[in-house]
């Protein structure tokens, strides 16, 4: 290759590396392709906070908040900040809050409806995800292993018909939510988790939906 197809070569290397990044800042991505990461929660805001008007805790960490309630904590996933309003992905659906910090006071407005919360000086038990231990894997007998994944799919059903039905007010489904917890919980206490090798990738990834659902806790 001449001196003059080497030059011709590398300008075209450059200018390809120029044209991505160009495209990825234009798109809000990174020059790698990939989304950049969510804006960090401001330390200011991130800990425990109480009801002003009544005993309910809300637990905010860096990309998540948390909602303790009876049997059930309720988990809402944090995609993106901005000063007054985040997206927020809650039983699934996405939607905007606004959130505003006045001093030792927290305001979240959700779908018109404002509750504010009063800065605690420190974290309750109640914010604490509790992990269960998982029992160890072994072998079942071929009927039993579809027996699991035929409840387990049972279960989905009747878990994402009471979360469509409750239009994301949580409470209506808890009594769902908390029975498919108990029953996750002692499932995997006895036979391990729900993998793929015994139980098939459908049931592994229902299983996975369920204790997502939960809340709960954390499985370890």
């Amino acid at each position: 290759m001449s001196v003059r197809s080497r030059r011709l070569a590398c300008l075209w290397v450059v200018a390809g590396v120029i044209l991505r990044v160009s495209i990825a800042v234009g798109s809000g991505l990174q020059a790698d392709g990939t989304p950049p990461p969510p804006p960090h929660t401001s330390l200011a805001i991130i800990g425990a906070w109480r009801s002003v008007s009544s005993p309910s805790l809300l637990c905010l960490e860096d990309d998540r908040v948390l909602f303790p309630g009876e049997g059930i904590t309720r988990a809402v996933g944090i995609e993106r900040r901005s000063p007054d309003a985040w997206t927020v992905r809650d039983h699934g659906q996405l939607k905007t809050w606004k959130v505003s910090q006045k001093g030792k006071i927290l305001r979240v407005e959700d779908s018109g409806e404002a509750a504010e919360y009063s800065r605690l000086d420190s974290v309750p038990s109640e914010c604490v995800l509790k992990a269960f231990p998982v029992g160890p894997v072994r072998d079942l007998p071929k009927e039993r292993e579809l027996a699991i994944g035929k409840e387990i799919h049972e279960r989905l059903l009747r878990d994402q018909t009471a979360i469509k039905a409750a239009n994301g007010r949580a409470a209506s489904t808890n009594a769902v939510i908390i029975e498919n917890k108990e029953y996750l919980e002692r499932l995997i206490r006895e036979v391990g988790w729900i993998d793929t090798n015994r139980f098939g990738a459908e049931a592994s990834g229902n299983a996975i939906v369920l204790a997502k659902h939960s809340r709960a806790s954390v499985i370890a």
